[in-house]
């Protein structure tokens, strides 16, 4: 069983996958600025006792972890790592450190069936179908953003080849608005999601920029084992809980993130 948690903002998120590679998930969600410290621990509880009967049993039961790693809200990402370190203590299980921004870039995909052979194959939600029926679009461009506020946006670029390969355009990095708004001026088509893409809409809706609001289904921890599915590059890290710290891309760090306005 693979067990992937996302605090990362005001949402607190926790998904269990029973068989790896099968798309019947187990998870929770719920969104307030004080639901993580209130949530986690019983959220997975409730995950892990639903898949194996008991928590115990789904303790022993537990392959691997994953934890969405920022950039983000400080008080969230610190909420997971520490009920982590609790949850895992003495015991030898995997953990996965996974980049929120890449997390997001993988919402758009519904699921991904994992074929006898060894294919992936993937399936975009119903939105991002639509806009891929519009024309014959080889590959399209996908922002993820969190809003750092103070005219900043933690910011990494993504593009979904005619392959259906899904890999990273830019670094992760905080940049202003201005910089932004440059760098897309000429490039479109493109996809922005994210809880700081909706500030983009109005100058951009008449430039092939397509903003997706769903934010709660892009800021879940469903997304987390996409990631893991895909392999992404520069997204997941191998890391031991007891050295966990959330990754940061500026001084200014966000705490309780926001999702919706």
């Amino acid at each position: 069983m693979i067990l992937a948690v996302e605090t990362s903002s005001t949402a607190c998120s926790v998904a269990l996958e029973p068989k790896k590679g099968k798309n019947t998930i187990i998870h929770r969600w719920v969104e307030g600025r004080q639901e993580h410290s209130k949530q986690l621990l019983p959220f997975m509880q409730q995950c892990l006792e639903e898949a194996s009967g008991s928590f115990e049993a789904g303790l022993l039961a537990l392959e691997q972890v994953l934890i969405s790693n920022g950039p983000g809200s400080y008080t969230g990402l610190r909420i997971a790592g520490s009920a982590m370190r609790g949850l895992l203590f003495g015991r030898s299980i995997p953990v996965k450190a996974v980049s929120t921004l890449s997390m997001l870039a993988a919402s758009t995909l519904s699921h991904i069936d994992n074929e006898s052979n060894g294919v992936l194959t993937t399936h975009f939600e119903p939105e991002i179908n639509v806009l891929l029926s519009h024309g014959s679009v080889a590959k399209f461009g996908i922002h993820a953003l969190i809003d750092a506020r103070g005219g900043f946006y933690y910011h990494r670029g993504f593009e979904w080849s005619n392959n259906h390969t899904l890999y990273p355009t830019t670094e992760a990095k905080r940049v202003s608005a201005d910089e932004l708004r440059r760098d897309w001026e000429h490039e479109p088509p493109k996809i922005l999601l994210g809880s700081g893409a909706t500030d983009f809409e109005p100058e951009f809706a008449n430039h092939g920029v397509y903003v997706w609001e769903d934010i709660k289904r892009q800021f879940h921890a469903l997304n987390l084992l996409k990631v893991l599915q895909l392999n992404m590059a520069d997204s997941l890290e191998d890391i031991s809980i007891e050295t966990l710290e959330p990754y940061y891309l500026g001084n200014n760090q966000v705490n309780n993130t926001p999702i919706t306005r």
